[in-house]
Parts: C-alpha cells; structure tokens; sequence
C-alpha cells in the first residue's frame, strides 16, 4: 500500500524533520531569513541516505531516550558478531555526517557556514548511546506518540455506562485531528525489518482507534465529516473491512444509497484483488443496500 505526500510534522521549526508515518523521509529545512522573502520548501535529502543510514535512523528515531551500542549493532547486523558491526557503526555515522554537511554546502543557507561547520548534527553520541537529537530533529512518530498518549475527554460525561458521551472536549479534538493528520501511512512503509513489526502494528492499531473517537464524535452532529474521516482512513490503512463497513452504514443512515452501493463494489474489488472472499457482515450490507435501492423513491411534496 503507498502511503501519503509527507506533510511537516507540526511543532517547533528544527533544522531537520524525521518523518516515519508513511514512507522514510528525510527534510532539511532552510535556515531563518534565507528564504528570499517567501516560505521556502524544506528539502527533501532521502536520498543521500543509504539503506543502513535509513534503517540507523528510523531505529533511534523508535528510541527516544536513546540506544546503546550493542543495542543499535544487533538490530541492523543481527547476524553477524558483534566486533565488526560495531566498527561499521562509527562509518556509517561519519558517512551519514559527511553526506549531509556535502549537501548542504551545496545548498548554502541551509543551517550551514561555508565551512560546513555548524550544520547541525542529527544523531548525537554520548559514551554508548546513540540518539537522535530532539533538539535539531523533529521526529512526526513522536508527535503522534503525544498526540495519543492521553485517553480523551468527552463533554459532560454521561453517569450512565451504557450510554456513554461521544462528543469530545475541544482539546481532545484538537489533539485527535491532528493524531490523525499526521498519520499518512503505516510506520516506516516499506521497511521490513523484524524489530519494526510490532511496533508498526501498535501505531496501526492506535489509528484506528483515534479515528473511531473522531468518527463517533461527528456521527451525529456533523455526519458528512465523520464520512470524510473513514474515507480517509481507508486510504491509510491496508483493506480494512470493518472501516468499509461503517462507511457504508453512515451512507445508508445519510439516505446516500447509491453512494453505500458504490463503496460496496469497491470493497468487494478491493477483495477479490487480494484473494479475500468477503466477510457474513459484507454480505448482509449488500442485501440491506439491494433492499434500499429496490424501494419506490420518496414522492417529491
């Protein structure tokens, strides 16, 4: 599955930008003032970077806090002894250093002197730990990791479990949108190595879940954007019968019976395509929409 047009991470401006949700990307913002008087697009310097630079940085950038050596050598040479590995270890980083700072010598105004010097460094080394610098990096994973690590809040919670608020407060919105915006595609698309599996999972999962809060808190009182939400969401995650499924059932509670018609023929394309027979569920909305779409319309008053 392709994943979305990187979009920057939205928090304080850094020299450099991480971005993991969707496929790697690597940006290299202009420096303040060298702009030429308009906003000028960060550059995008992926690729510069080789596959093990890539799979370096998207491993710390998973670490925060920062991983030790032995830590780093294991995942990215897990089948080789140690001693090698760790030497290779200090190349690739000089490597990484030296391809960014040649860059940006090529691109002056670029957080960059003539001399290359002050080019801010995007991995930082202190003993045995290795880390991404949180302060000339901003890394789109953390923010999402921010965005969610909080249960939301709902306006005037209900004393009755079993009917629990849906509307959210406003900052939990605002949180949840921009979790959502943020997410364009699975964690490090395209990079298939096994100590990302789990954690790629768990930030689809979190998704998914984000975007239920959101549907649920539109259903009712802005039913068009809770559509363009899953709507959405589909488009950044793998087929996902369940997010078709409340596609269609929105439409048909909207009167859009031709539209939850169509959003079932792509499901079951979509499917087909991938060698999957469709769910009891699936075929249930097909004869509820078969019911709608045989009815007389409504006579116009």
């Amino acid at each position: 599955m392709g994943s979305e047009t990187p979009q920057e991470p939205r928090q304080v401006r850094t020299p450099w930008a991480l971005l993991l949700l969707g496929r790697p990307t690597l940006l290299l913002r202009p420096a303040e003032g060298d702009s030429g008087g308009g906003e000028k697009e960060p550059g995008d310097v992926t690729a510069l970077l080789t596959g093990r630079m890539l799979e370096l940085l998207i491993f710390l950038a998973l670490h925060p806090h920062g991983a030790r050596r032995d830590a780093v050598v294991a995942a990215l040479w897990p089948d080789t002894n140690r001693r090698r590995p760790a030497n290779n270890l200090s190349a690739i980083i000089t490597r990484l250093r030296s391809a960014l700072r040649n860059h940006a010598l090529g691109n002056r105004g670029a957080h960059c002197s003539d001399a290359g010097d002050d080019l801010p460094d995007i991995v930082t080394i202190e003993g045995e730990t290795y880390r991404i610098n949180p302060d000339t990096v901003t890394v789109d994973y953390w923010n999402f990791l921010a965005a969610t690590a909080d249960p939301p809040r709902h306006q005037n919670p209900s004393a009755d479990a079993s009917r629990p608020t849906t509307e959210l407060t406003d900052e939990s919105l605002d949180t949840l949108r921009t979790a959502h915006d943020l997410y364009r595609g699975p964690l490090a698309d395209g990079i298939g190595t096994e100590w990302i599996l789990a954690i790629r999972e768990a930030t689809r999962r979190t998704f998914l879940t984000t975007s239920a809060h959101l549907v649920r808190h539109y259903a009712t009182i802005q039913p068009e954007t809770a559509l363009h939400l899953l709507e959405t969401t589909t488009r950044r995650d793998d087929v996902n019968e369940k997010l078709y499924h409340d596609i269609i059932a929105l439409q048909l509670r909207m009167g859009d019976n031709v539209g939850a018609d169509n959003t079932l023929r792509l499901l079951m394309a979509l499917l087909s395509d991938i060698g999957q027979s469709p769910s009891p569920a699936t075929a249930d909305f097909a004869r509820l929409i078969h019911e709608e779409l045989a009815k007389p319309p409504h006579p116009v008053s």
